[in-house]
């Protein structure tokens, strides 16, 4: 039986209690319109608990109890005992219901870019070994927007998911009636992000109506920030829970005007996913195997922060190809964010010539190899270090234990700063360690990793791989005192 069925049938016993308290207390003619009104529900429960046989009983002994007090209702007589005796049978009723009916709760993901399915990966494989629960992960359309606004293209990548993960095509999926018991998202910006856009149908307000309770998960890892709120987006209030990586980030959503009770610091599912990486062998491309036979590979990061923020983002990404275009003995795989090339076009459009003269001399190097997919965890493997500017992959990387070089203005380690999570102990450009220098400590001793690996974990809550599981069975069960009341 559906989680959300018990509940309207708990409902409805609370409702035939209230009904019995009336009865014993007003006028003739009221307690027999109360009591018809109870027997209608008991033909109601009858109907939906067909297939007990041991309640169905109970319900049929309530049932001609009832009809008896009516007869003596309509010659002005209230049987008090009889009442009494119906309270007591659904009281019984009440504690099979909730104690001995298998209970199946539907959750539904709806994530919409394959490359932030980690952001809930490790939740979905916990909810789906739980015999309790049965799952549905519905990847939505998405649309990407022109400077004016404008819906351009129209995107689904249903077909980019794990093998391993069935999923079922969204128009095939109908929330609105189904209403699960959870649901998951992780696109909180519905109609306000520049470049994107979900589909208006799996708009947070849509499926806040759908569920009594709607989960937002993160589908970055944060890092940190100047000051301590963010902007506050309609999706957090309808959220009925949002997740947060540690207690920093908590304090951010708390101090933007989000309840306390609302944000539960259970963990980050994208640093479960990277744990996991690093322990799975994974597909590599031929190329990359090549690369990685001959020299040490180092993964350039560039994500859309800094492109949307720096002043000399283009020239700091020359830099750092040049120098892998003149020094051939090491290979790079770069890994642009997948919506780089939409960014550029929408809102820099003055680096366009140079970003695109860059991309053409990548290619013609045999000792560098521009990664394109959706899955950022090939490359996270496949490199021995990583160069990045301030990103999710940046944080992420870290709990591999590889060295990583952050190009990262100095303000970004401030003391002064909120730090979400602590990556303070990374090797950092702007503190004097050159792309030269950076290469060399790969080549020789990472000194810094003990320090680096012990202060991001402890910044982070269940960072040892059990966030999604922890925040499945917290999910869990709050839902399961809440509907069984």
């Amino acid at each position: 039986m559906r989680l959300n069925q018990k509940k309207r049938i708990l409902n409805l016993i609370t409702s035939m209690d209230d009904g019995l308290r009336y009865s014993r207390t007003s006028e003739i003619e009221l307690a027999a319109g109360m009591l018809d009104n109870c027997l209608y529900c008991l033909n109601f429960l009858l109907d939906l608990l067909k297939e007990e046989p041991r309640i169905v009983l109970k319900l049929q002994q309530a049932q001609r109890t009832v009809e008896t007090m009516l007869e003596f209702a309509n010659i002005g007589r209230i049987d008090g005992q009889r009442i009494t005796e119906t309270e007591q049978i659904m009281r019984l009723v009440r504690d099979h219901v909730v104690h001995d009916l298998k209970t199946e709760i539907e959750i539904a993901f709806f994530p919409y870019k394959s490359s932030m399915w980690d952001c809930m990966d490790s939740i979905y494989r916990t909810a789906a070994q739980d015999p309790d629960c049965v799952c549905y992960v519905v990847p939505i359309p998405y649309f990407e927007k022109n400077s004016e606004g404008q819906i351009v293209r129209y995107f689904y990548e249903g077909n980019q998911f794990p093998g391993d993960v069935p999923v079922v095509p969204f128009d095939l999926y109908n929330f609105e009636d189904r209403c699960p018991d959870i649901i998951y998202f992780h696109n909180p910006y519905d109609e306000y992000n520049t470049l994107t856009s979900v589909h208006p149908r799996f708009y947070s307000n849509k499926l806040a109506e759908a569920t009594e309770m709607l989960v937002y998960v993160p589908y970055y890892v944060a890092g940190s920030s100047e000051k301590l709120d963010l902007i506050k987006l309609p999706a957090y209030d309808r959220s009925h829970h949002i997740i947060a990586q540690s207690e920093i980030n908590k304090q951010s959503y708390v101090h933007a005007g989000i309840p306390d009770e609302k944000v539960l610091v259970l963990g980050s599912p994208k640093i479960d996913a990277a744990l996991k990486a690093a322990r799975t062998e994974r597909y590599l491309p031929k190329a990359w195997r090549t690369l990685k036979e001959a020299r040490l590979v180092f993964l350039l990061n560039t994500g859309i922060a800094d492109l949307l923020a720096a002043n000399d983002w283009i020239g700091q990404l020359e830099k750092s190809l040049h120098y892998f275009i003149e020094n051939s003995e090491f290979g790079l795989i770069w890994r642009p964010h997948p919506l780089t090339d939409t960014t550029i076009t929408t809102m820099r459009p003055g680096i366009r010539e140079r970003f695109d003269r860059l991309v053409r001399q990548a290619h013609e190097c045999d000792n560098i190899q521009i990664d394109q997919g959706s899955d950022a965890y090939p490359a996270i493997i496949a490199s021995d270090a990583l160069i990045s500017d301030y990103s999710s992959i940046l944080l992420q990387y870290i709990t591999t234990g590889k060295p990583v070089l952050g190009l990262l203005s100095s303000n970004m380690l401030d003391e002064s700063r909120h730090y979400h999570s602590d990556y303070r102990s990374c090797y950092f450009e702007c503190e004097g360690i050159s792309l030269r220098d950076f290469i060399h400590i790969v080549e020789t001793k990472d000194e810094k990793k003990e320090k680096r690996m012990s202060a991001f974990h402890q910044s982070l809550a269940h960072a040892d791989g059990t966030a999604g599981e922890t925040i499945h069975r917290h999910l869990k069960n709050v839902i399961n005192l809440t509907k069984s009341r």
